[in-house]
């Protein structure tokens, strides 16, 4: 076998700090508003890498594709309409 590498422990530490910087643009880009959310849904890929920044969110069971899932929905009724 080749030479190990010490791995260092702390690997999640720079997705914690780039769902840090998220939370923190999001709190310049909309002030007061962030405030007055009712809630917050994290999805997509990244929805556990958000997490740490918003522990309050929801985080659906399939997260990856809710959104997909969301726009096949919502395409499905928009073309029932026409």
């Amino acid at each position: 076998s080749g030479p190990s590498f010490p791995w260092p422990e702390p690997v999640r530490w720079p997705q914690a700090t780039g769902a840090q910087q998220l939370k923190a643009q999001l709190h310049e880009a909309l002030d007061a508003r962030l405030a007055k959310v009712a809630g917050i849904i994290l999805v997509g890929g990244g929805a556990e890498f958000l997490k740490p920044a918003f522990p309050q969110a929801i985080i659906p069971a399939d997260a990856q594709w809710a959104n997909a899932v969301a726009y096949w929905s919502a395409v499905g009724s928009i073309a029932s309409t026409v």
